[in-house]
This record gives structure tokens, sequence and C-alpha cells, in this order.
């Protein structure tokens, strides 16, 4: 459903899960797939956003952030983005 780039990953995005594949290589016969992660798809291409920070996308599991070494949810620790 969407399909973007971050640094030297590509990520491609279906209905359900997305695929994380390695493009580091200049020869595109040399790319991998690093892995795929389940319930992290999006449903329209609109969901997946490039920022300063990473990419970041939003489907009924949660806001997520890939910064080029992990996906994080957002939603899980948003308490801990209160400073007190």
């Amino acid at each position: 459903t969407a399909i973007d780039s971050y640094g030297d990953r590509l990520l491609a995005f279906k209905k359900r899960s997305v695929d994380i594949i390695n493009i580091a290589s200049p020869d595109d016969a040399s790319w991998f797939l690093e892995e795929t992660k389940q319930y992290m798809g999006v449903s329209w291409p609109e969901a997946v956003k490039k920022t300063q920070y990473g990419l970041l996308w939003v489907n009924e599991q949660g806001l997520f952030l890939y910064n080029g070494n992990r996906i994080v949810n957002l939603i899980c620790n948003r308490y801990n983005w209160i400073i007190i």
C-alpha cells in the first residue's frame, strides 16, 4: 500500500505488515530482506510520512517511528513524554 526509504533501508508497507529491505549495496541484486514486522502495515499511503527523525506511520495498532535502527511504538510509551 506504501513504500518509502530512510537511510539505506526501504520500507515496503502492506495492509498487515511492513518489510524492511537493506538497500545499502549499489547493486540491487545484493539487496536483502532484513525483517518483516506483522501488524505494522497501513491501509493507505497517506498514513506514512518522512520526518527528520525517521519514518512515521499510523495504523490501528499504534503510532510507529522507524529511526534507521528500530521501530518504536510511540503510543505505548505516551506517559513517558510528560516531564514533571
